[in-house]
Protein backbone atom coordinates (compact mmCIF):
# COMPACT_ATOMS: atom_id res chain seq x y z
CA UNK A 1 0.00 0.00 0.00
CA UNK A 2 3.02 2.27 -0.37
CA UNK A 3 1.94 5.60 -1.88
CA UNK A 4 -1.75 5.24 -1.03
CA UNK A 5 -3.29 8.43 0.31
CA UNK A 6 -7.06 8.39 0.81
CA UNK A 7 -9.55 5.54 1.01
CA UNK A 8 -13.21 6.44 1.49
CA UNK A 9 -15.28 3.41 0.50
CA UNK A 10 -18.54 5.18 1.41
CA UNK A 11 -17.92 7.79 -1.31
CA UNK A 12 -16.02 5.55 -3.70
CA UNK A 13 -12.74 7.44 -3.26
CA UNK A 14 -9.42 5.64 -3.66
CA UNK A 15 -6.42 7.88 -4.32
CA UNK A 16 -2.67 7.59 -4.22
CA UNK A 17 -0.47 10.59 -3.41
CA UNK A 18 0.49 10.79 -7.09
CA UNK A 19 -3.23 10.89 -7.98
CA UNK A 20 -3.78 13.69 -5.49
CA UNK A 21 -0.92 15.81 -6.86
CA UNK A 22 -2.35 15.44 -10.39
CA UNK A 23 -5.80 16.31 -9.04
CA UNK A 24 -4.46 19.50 -7.41
CA UNK A 25 -2.79 20.62 -10.64
CA UNK A 26 -6.06 20.21 -12.55
CA UNK A 27 -7.98 22.64 -10.36
CA UNK A 28 -8.61 26.21 -11.55
CA UNK A 29 -10.06 27.89 -8.44
CA UNK A 30 -10.49 27.45 -4.70
CA UNK A 31 -12.61 29.13 -2.04
CA UNK A 32 -11.77 30.87 1.25
CA UNK A 33 -14.59 28.86 2.88
CA UNK A 34 -13.91 25.11 2.75
CA UNK A 35 -16.90 22.92 3.60
CA UNK A 36 -16.55 19.29 4.61
CA UNK A 37 -19.05 17.98 2.09
CA UNK A 38 -16.72 15.13 1.11
CA UNK A 39 -13.14 14.35 2.02
CA UNK A 40 -11.62 14.86 -1.40
CA UNK A 41 -13.09 18.32 -1.97
CA UNK A 42 -12.33 19.28 1.63
CA UNK A 43 -8.67 18.25 1.50
CA UNK A 44 -8.34 19.80 -1.97
CA UNK A 45 -9.55 23.20 -0.75
CA UNK A 46 -7.45 22.96 2.41
CA UNK A 47 -4.19 22.19 0.60
CA UNK A 48 -4.75 24.73 -2.19
CA UNK A 49 -5.44 27.44 0.38
CA UNK A 50 -2.20 26.63 2.19
CA UNK A 51 -0.22 26.58 -1.08
CA UNK A 52 -1.49 30.09 -1.83
CA UNK A 53 -0.87 31.17 1.78
CA UNK A 54 -4.43 32.41 2.07
CA UNK A 55 -6.33 32.42 5.35
CA UNK A 56 -9.17 29.96 4.98
CA UNK A 57 -12.09 28.84 7.13
CA UNK A 58 -12.94 25.18 7.66
CA UNK A 59 -16.60 24.45 8.36
CA UNK A 60 -19.04 21.57 8.66
CA UNK A 61 -21.18 20.61 5.72
CA UNK A 62 -24.26 22.40 7.12
CA UNK A 63 -22.62 25.05 9.30
CA UNK A 64 -24.50 28.37 9.31
CA UNK A 65 -21.92 31.07 8.66
CA UNK A 66 -22.05 34.38 10.54
CA UNK A 67 -23.50 37.21 8.39
CA UNK A 68 -20.09 38.88 7.94
CA UNK A 69 -18.72 35.69 6.33
CA UNK A 70 -21.74 34.62 4.29
CA UNK A 71 -20.56 36.41 1.14
CA UNK A 72 -17.26 34.51 1.22
CA UNK A 73 -19.22 31.33 0.56
CA UNK A 74 -19.64 32.32 -3.11
CA UNK A 75 -16.17 33.84 -3.54
CA UNK A 76 -13.73 31.99 -5.77
CA UNK A 77 -10.00 32.62 -6.04
CA UNK A 78 -8.09 31.89 -9.22
CA UNK A 79 -5.23 29.46 -8.81
CA UNK A 80 -1.71 30.68 -9.36
CA UNK A 81 -0.62 27.85 -11.69
CA UNK A 82 3.07 28.53 -11.17
CA UNK A 83 2.70 28.24 -7.38
CA UNK A 84 0.75 25.01 -7.69
CA UNK A 85 3.22 23.48 -10.15
CA UNK A 86 6.17 24.41 -7.95
CA UNK A 87 4.56 23.16 -4.73
CA UNK A 88 3.24 19.96 -6.32
CA UNK A 89 6.36 18.73 -8.11
CA UNK A 90 6.30 15.79 -5.72
CA UNK A 91 5.17 15.08 -2.16
CA UNK A 92 8.46 16.18 -0.63
CA UNK A 93 8.01 19.61 -2.24
CA UNK A 94 4.42 19.86 -1.04
CA UNK A 95 5.29 18.84 2.51
CA UNK A 96 8.05 21.42 2.63
CA UNK A 97 5.72 24.10 1.28
CA UNK A 98 3.08 23.36 3.94
CA UNK A 99 5.68 23.45 6.71
CA UNK A 100 6.89 26.88 5.59
CA UNK A 101 3.47 28.42 4.86
CA UNK A 102 2.50 31.63 6.66
CA UNK A 103 -1.28 31.42 6.37
CA UNK A 104 -3.81 30.70 9.11
CA UNK A 105 -6.66 28.24 9.31
CA UNK A 106 -9.84 29.30 11.03
CA UNK A 107 -11.75 26.63 12.93
CA UNK A 108 -15.03 26.91 14.79
CA UNK A 109 -15.71 25.32 18.16
CA UNK A 110 -18.50 22.75 18.15
CA UNK A 111 -20.98 25.07 19.86
CA UNK A 112 -22.27 22.30 22.15
CA UNK A 113 -22.14 24.57 25.21
CA UNK A 114 -22.33 28.07 23.68
CA UNK A 115 -22.30 30.00 20.41
CA UNK A 116 -19.50 28.60 18.22
CA UNK A 117 -16.27 30.59 18.48
CA UNK A 118 -14.05 31.39 15.52
CA UNK A 119 -10.41 30.51 16.29
CA UNK A 120 -7.48 31.33 14.03
CA UNK A 121 -4.54 28.93 13.91
CA UNK A 122 -1.27 29.92 12.23
CA UNK A 123 -0.03 26.88 10.29
CA UNK A 124 3.15 26.76 12.36
CA UNK A 125 1.20 26.46 15.61
CA UNK A 126 -1.06 23.79 14.14
CA UNK A 127 1.94 21.69 13.08
CA UNK A 128 3.94 21.97 16.29
CA UNK A 129 2.68 18.61 17.63
CA UNK A 130 3.12 16.77 14.31
CA UNK A 131 5.88 14.17 14.38
CA UNK A 132 7.84 13.54 11.21
CA UNK A 133 10.53 11.08 10.20
CA UNK A 134 11.27 7.50 9.14
CA UNK A 135 9.66 6.07 12.28
CA UNK A 136 6.27 7.34 11.08
CA UNK A 137 6.58 6.48 7.39
CA UNK A 138 4.71 3.16 7.60
CA UNK A 139 1.76 4.38 9.68
CA UNK A 140 -1.80 3.77 8.42
CA UNK A 141 -4.49 5.93 9.96
CA UNK A 142 -8.18 5.50 10.57
CA UNK A 143 -10.01 8.86 10.45
CA UNK A 144 -12.78 8.75 13.07
CA UNK A 145 -13.17 12.49 13.80
CA UNK A 146 -15.01 15.15 11.85
CA UNK A 147 -12.44 16.47 9.32
CA UNK A 148 -13.25 20.16 9.92
CA UNK A 149 -12.56 19.98 13.66
CA UNK A 150 -9.26 20.11 15.49
CA UNK A 151 -8.84 16.38 16.15
CA UNK A 152 -9.67 15.41 12.56
CA UNK A 153 -7.37 18.09 11.20
CA UNK A 154 -4.49 16.91 13.38
CA UNK A 155 -4.94 13.31 12.18
CA UNK A 156 -4.90 14.49 8.58
CA UNK A 157 -1.76 16.61 9.03
CA UNK A 158 0.09 13.84 10.86
CA UNK A 159 -0.76 11.35 8.12
CA UNK A 160 -0.37 13.67 5.12
CA UNK A 161 3.01 15.13 6.07
CA UNK A 162 4.35 11.59 6.58
CA UNK A 163 2.69 10.38 3.36
CA UNK A 164 0.58 7.84 5.25
CA UNK A 165 -2.63 6.15 4.24
CA UNK A 166 -5.87 7.69 5.61
CA UNK A 167 -8.99 5.49 5.70
CA UNK A 168 -12.29 7.22 6.48
CA UNK A 169 -14.11 5.56 9.40
CA UNK A 170 -16.11 8.64 10.42
CA UNK A 171 -19.74 7.61 11.03
CA UNK A 172 -19.17 4.17 9.48
CA UNK A 173 -21.02 1.22 11.02
CA UNK A 174 -19.33 -1.08 13.52
CA UNK A 175 -19.20 -3.85 10.91
CA UNK A 176 -17.63 -1.57 8.29
CA UNK A 177 -15.13 -0.08 10.76
CA UNK A 178 -13.85 -3.49 11.83
CA UNK A 179 -13.69 -4.69 8.23
CA UNK A 180 -11.71 -1.60 7.13
CA UNK A 181 -9.31 -1.77 10.08
CA UNK A 182 -8.53 -5.38 9.21
CA UNK A 183 -8.56 -4.99 5.43
CA UNK A 184 -6.13 -2.06 5.40
CA UNK A 185 -4.17 -3.28 8.44
CA UNK A 186 -4.49 0.10 10.11
CA UNK A 187 -1.79 0.86 12.67
CA UNK A 188 -3.12 4.08 14.27
CA UNK A 189 -6.55 4.96 15.63
CA UNK A 190 -7.41 8.24 17.33
CA UNK A 191 -11.02 8.41 18.51
CA UNK A 192 -13.54 9.33 21.19
CA UNK A 193 -14.66 6.90 23.90
CA UNK A 194 -18.00 6.83 22.06
CA UNK A 195 -16.34 5.44 18.92
CA UNK A 196 -14.48 2.75 20.84
CA UNK A 197 -17.60 1.71 22.78
CA UNK A 198 -19.53 1.36 19.53
CA UNK A 199 -16.95 -1.17 18.32
CA UNK A 200 -18.32 -3.55 20.95
CA UNK A 201 -18.86 -6.46 21.23
CA UNK A 202 -15.10 -6.93 21.05
CA UNK A 203 -14.46 -10.24 19.32
CA UNK A 204 -11.17 -11.53 17.91
CA UNK A 205 -8.26 -9.27 18.91
CA UNK A 206 -6.97 -6.86 16.25
CA UNK A 207 -3.21 -7.17 15.98
CA UNK A 208 -2.29 -4.55 13.37
CA UNK A 209 -3.04 -1.49 15.54
CA UNK A 210 0.10 -0.19 17.28
CA UNK A 211 -1.19 3.05 18.76
CA UNK A 212 -4.56 4.05 20.19
CA UNK A 213 -5.35 7.64 21.15
CA UNK A 214 -8.52 8.37 23.07
CA UNK A 215 -9.96 11.82 23.74
CA UNK A 216 -12.75 14.31 23.19
CA UNK A 217 -14.89 12.95 26.05
CA UNK A 218 -14.50 11.57 29.53
CA UNK A 219 -12.86 8.16 29.49
CA UNK A 220 -12.74 5.36 32.07
CA UNK A 221 -10.39 2.73 33.47
CA UNK A 222 -12.85 -0.01 32.45
CA UNK A 223 -12.90 1.10 28.82
CA UNK A 224 -9.09 1.25 28.76
CA UNK A 225 -8.88 -2.31 30.08
CA UNK A 226 -11.22 -3.55 27.36
CA UNK A 227 -9.33 -1.72 24.63
CA UNK A 228 -5.98 -3.12 25.75
CA UNK A 229 -7.41 -6.63 25.50
CA UNK A 230 -8.96 -5.99 22.06
CA UNK A 231 -5.87 -4.27 20.66
CA UNK A 232 -3.13 -6.26 22.47
CA UNK A 233 -0.24 -4.83 20.41
CA UNK A 234 -1.26 -1.19 20.86
CA UNK A 235 0.03 1.48 23.20
CA UNK A 236 -2.91 3.51 24.52
CA UNK A 237 -2.68 7.27 25.08
CA UNK A 238 -5.42 9.24 26.80
CA UNK A 239 -5.39 12.80 25.42
CA UNK A 240 -7.03 16.01 26.48
CA UNK A 241 -7.24 18.71 23.82
CA UNK A 242 -9.41 21.72 23.09
CA UNK A 243 -10.06 23.68 19.94
CA UNK A 244 -8.97 26.76 21.86
CA UNK A 245 -5.50 25.45 22.80
CA UNK A 246 -4.80 22.16 20.99
CA UNK A 247 -3.44 19.11 22.84
CA UNK A 248 -2.60 19.84 26.48
CA UNK A 249 -2.36 16.63 28.51
CA UNK A 250 -1.45 13.02 27.76
CA UNK A 251 -1.59 9.91 29.96
CA UNK A 252 -1.46 6.14 29.63
CA UNK A 253 -4.55 5.75 31.82
CA UNK A 254 -7.77 7.55 32.68
CA UNK A 255 -6.06 10.09 35.00
CA UNK A 256 -3.75 12.99 34.14
CA UNK A 257 -1.01 14.99 35.80
CA UNK A 258 -0.01 18.52 34.82
CA UNK A 259 3.38 18.20 33.07
CA UNK A 260 6.16 20.37 34.54
CA UNK A 261 6.34 22.66 31.50
CA UNK A 262 2.67 23.61 31.97
CA UNK A 263 2.60 24.09 35.74
CA UNK A 264 2.87 27.90 35.48
CA UNK A 265 0.17 28.12 32.81
CA UNK A 266 -2.54 25.84 34.22
CA UNK A 267 -4.58 26.24 37.38
CA UNK A 268 -7.79 24.94 38.94
CA UNK A 269 -10.53 26.94 40.65
CA UNK A 270 -13.52 25.22 42.20
CA UNK A 271 -12.73 22.08 40.17
CA UNK A 272 -12.70 24.07 36.91
CA UNK A 273 -9.70 24.06 34.58
CA UNK A 274 -8.24 27.48 33.77
CA UNK A 275 -5.62 28.16 31.08
CA UNK A 276 -3.23 31.07 30.80
CA UNK A 277 -3.88 33.20 27.72
CA UNK A 278 -0.44 32.27 26.36
CA UNK A 279 -1.72 28.71 25.75
CA UNK A 280 -4.61 29.87 23.59
CA UNK A 281 -4.38 29.80 19.82
CA UNK A 282 -6.26 33.09 19.46
CA UNK A 283 -6.18 34.85 22.88
CA UNK A 284 -7.37 38.25 21.66
CA UNK A 285 -10.58 36.70 20.32
CA UNK A 286 -11.17 34.18 23.10
CA UNK A 287 -9.94 36.06 26.14
CA UNK A 288 -9.60 39.78 25.45
CA UNK A 289 -8.06 41.76 28.29
CA UNK A 290 -7.83 38.95 30.86
CA UNK A 291 -4.97 36.68 31.88
CA UNK A 292 -6.82 33.41 32.54
CA UNK A 293 -9.34 31.61 30.36
CA UNK A 294 -12.13 29.60 31.99
CA UNK A 295 -12.59 26.43 29.97
CA UNK A 296 -15.81 25.22 31.59
CA UNK A 297 -14.20 21.77 31.97
CA UNK A 298 -14.64 20.18 35.40
CA UNK A 299 -12.13 17.84 36.97
CA UNK A 300 -12.06 15.36 39.87
CA UNK A 301 -8.98 14.32 41.84
CA UNK A 302 -7.82 10.90 42.98
CA UNK A 303 -5.76 10.10 46.09
CA UNK A 304 -2.50 10.16 44.10
CA UNK A 305 -2.96 13.80 43.13
CA UNK A 306 -4.03 12.97 39.59
CA UNK A 307 -7.13 14.36 37.91
CA UNK A 308 -9.79 13.14 35.55
CA UNK A 309 -12.08 15.23 33.39
CA UNK A 310 -15.64 14.99 34.62
CA UNK A 311 -17.38 16.80 31.77
CA UNK A 312 -18.57 20.38 31.55
CA UNK A 313 -19.77 22.62 34.38
CA UNK A 314 -23.36 21.94 33.36
CA UNK A 315 -22.89 18.21 34.02
CA UNK A 316 -23.93 18.62 37.68
CA UNK A 317 -27.69 18.73 38.19
CA UNK A 318 -30.02 19.54 41.10
CA UNK A 319 -32.40 16.70 41.96
CA UNK A 320 -34.80 17.62 44.77
CA UNK A 321 -32.09 19.64 46.50
CA UNK A 322 -29.32 17.07 45.97
CA UNK A 323 -26.34 17.87 43.73
CA UNK A 324 -25.82 14.92 41.39
CA UNK A 325 -22.73 14.51 39.22
CA UNK A 326 -23.45 12.88 35.88
CA UNK A 327 -19.98 11.29 35.95
CA UNK A 328 -20.94 9.13 38.96
CA UNK A 329 -23.87 7.62 37.07
CA UNK A 330 -21.77 7.07 33.94
CA UNK A 331 -19.07 5.30 35.95
CA UNK A 332 -21.66 2.98 37.51
CA UNK A 333 -23.18 2.14 34.12
CA UNK A 334 -19.71 1.43 32.72
CA UNK A 335 -19.34 -1.40 35.25
CA UNK A 336 -22.47 -3.25 34.13
CA UNK A 337 -21.70 -6.08 31.73
CA UNK A 338 -24.03 -6.21 28.75
CA UNK A 339 -24.29 -2.44 28.18
CA UNK A 340 -22.66 -1.18 25.00
CA UNK A 341 -23.40 2.53 25.16
CA UNK A 342 -25.39 4.96 27.26
CA UNK A 343 -26.52 8.56 27.40
CA UNK A 344 -27.22 10.20 30.76
CA UNK A 345 -29.00 13.56 30.69
CA UNK A 346 -31.48 15.67 32.65
CA UNK A 347 -34.89 17.19 32.06
CA UNK A 348 -36.61 20.01 33.90
CA UNK A 349 -39.20 18.86 36.43
CA UNK A 350 -41.64 21.03 38.41
CA UNK A 351 -41.29 18.87 41.55
CA UNK A 352 -37.63 17.80 41.69
CA UNK A 353 -36.03 20.64 39.71
CA UNK A 354 -34.24 18.18 37.43
CA UNK A 355 -35.09 14.63 36.47
CA UNK A 356 -32.23 12.29 35.52
CA UNK A 357 -32.85 10.19 32.42
CA UNK A 358 -30.79 7.52 30.71
CA UNK A 359 -30.88 5.91 27.26
CA UNK A 360 -29.12 2.55 27.04
CA UNK A 361 -28.05 0.45 24.08
CA UNK A 362 -27.55 -3.19 25.05
CA UNK A 363 -25.11 -5.86 24.00
CA UNK A 364 -26.92 -8.45 26.10
CA UNK A 365 -30.59 -8.40 25.07
CA UNK A 366 -31.56 -10.44 28.13
CA UNK A 367 -30.64 -7.51 30.38
CA UNK A 368 -33.71 -5.50 31.38
CA UNK A 369 -34.44 -2.22 33.18
CA UNK A 370 -35.20 -3.70 36.64
CA UNK A 371 -31.89 -5.59 36.50
CA UNK A 372 -30.04 -2.42 35.53
CA UNK A 373 -31.63 -0.48 38.39
CA UNK A 374 -30.71 -3.21 40.87
CA UNK A 375 -27.08 -3.10 39.68
CA UNK A 376 -27.07 0.69 40.03
CA UNK A 377 -28.41 0.43 43.61
CA UNK A 378 -25.23 -1.46 44.51
CA UNK A 379 -23.14 1.58 43.57
CA UNK A 380 -25.32 4.69 43.85
CA UNK A 381 -27.56 6.41 46.35
CA UNK A 382 -31.23 6.13 45.40
CA UNK A 383 -31.60 9.78 44.34
CA UNK A 384 -28.73 9.35 41.84
CA UNK A 385 -30.37 6.48 39.97
CA UNK A 386 -32.05 7.70 36.76
CA UNK A 387 -35.80 7.92 37.18
CA UNK A 388 -36.40 7.25 33.49
CA UNK A 389 -34.39 4.52 31.76
CA UNK A 390 -35.09 3.60 28.14
CA UNK A 391 -33.64 0.72 26.15
CA UNK A 392 -32.91 2.07 22.67
CA UNK A 393 -31.52 0.72 19.40
CA UNK A 394 -29.41 3.81 18.79
CA UNK A 395 -27.81 6.44 21.03
CA UNK A 396 -28.18 10.08 19.98
CA UNK A 397 -24.83 11.51 18.90
CA UNK A 398 -23.74 14.99 17.92
CA UNK A 399 -22.60 15.63 14.34
CA UNK A 400 -19.03 15.35 15.65
CA UNK A 401 -19.67 11.76 16.80
CA UNK A 402 -19.92 12.35 20.57
CA UNK A 403 -22.76 11.34 22.86
CA UNK A 404 -25.34 14.11 22.90
CA UNK A 405 -25.83 15.62 26.35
Amino acid sequence: MTGDFLMDPGQGIKLSYVDFLIHLKRQTVFKPIVRATDLLSFYTGLVLGIIHERDIRLVDEDFLLPPDLANDENTTILLDKKKVEMACQDMDSLVEHIQQAQSSLCLFTSGTTAVPKQINYPIGRLLRNIRLGPNYAASRWGLTFHPAHMAGLQVFMQAFLNKNLVVNLFKASRKDCLALINSYQLSHLSATPTFYRLLQPYASPILSVKKLSIGGERSSVRLHERLKAFFPNATLYNLFATTEAGTLFSADGAFFRVPPHLERWVRFEGQELLLHRSLLADPDTLNPGTEWYRTGDKIVWDKQGRFQFAGRKKDTVNVAGYRVKIIEIEEALEQIEGIQQFRVYSRSNAVTGQLICCDIKLLDKSLDIPQIKNRLKEKLQVFKIPRIIKIVDKISLTYTGKVKK
